[in-house]
């Protein structure tokens, strides 16, 4: 018989199974309907989100980092890519791929900064990723674009550069 598998990124600890013939059925992780090669990824027994050793790992890296008075590692949070030249202007796609929400607080290229004052959900988040544009004064030859963002929570003024390759610049 004809069937399907569907699995969202906002439950990723289900797995459905659809056919024509029979109603769905629901795989979980850690089960012992699942193949051995399955079970030997299985961190966890069933019941018990994979995500959460991770989750519970950046609470404790976090407040330790805190206690210690350290800073969070440079340019791991925030990928900006150049998308779309309009003349004089350019436009940059910004992700957040890190686990904290971030701010992007200005982009500044050459001697032109914009504000910007934006919030970015982080890819980690149950929440769906979000890819921004901004769009900047951006002269033809120019040097490094640099966006200065911060973490909430964290005021400390974090930089990165954009990558100079692009997406598609038109």
């Amino acid at each position: 018989s004809k069937g399907a598998l569907k699995w969202e990124q906002e439950n990723p600890n289900y797995l459905y199974h659809l056919t024509d013939d029979r109603p769905v059925q629901v795989l979980k992780p850690g089960h012992s309907y699942n193949s051995k090669i399955s079970l030997d990824g299985t961190k966890l027994p069933p019941g018990h989100p994979e995500g959460i050793f991770d989750a519970m790992g950046n609470i404790y890296k976090g407040v330790a980092r805190a206690i210690k008075s350290e800073s969070f590692d440079k340019e791991e949070y925030i990928h900006a890519y150049p998308v779309k030249r309009k003349k004089d202007r350019m436009i940059l796609e910004i992700e957040n791929i890190g686990f904290y929400t971030v701010q992007i607080d200005r982009v500044s290229v050459d001697d032109e900064v914009t504000q910007v004052n934006e919030i970015l959900i982080p890819h980690a988040s149950n929440e769906l990723p979000e890819f921004k544009n901004f769009e900047f004064k951006c002269p033809i030859n120019h040097g490094d674009i640099i966006i200065d963002y911060h973490i909430i929570g964290d005021n400390e003024t974090r930089q990165t550069k954009a990558f100079k390759w692009k997406r598609k610049v038109g």
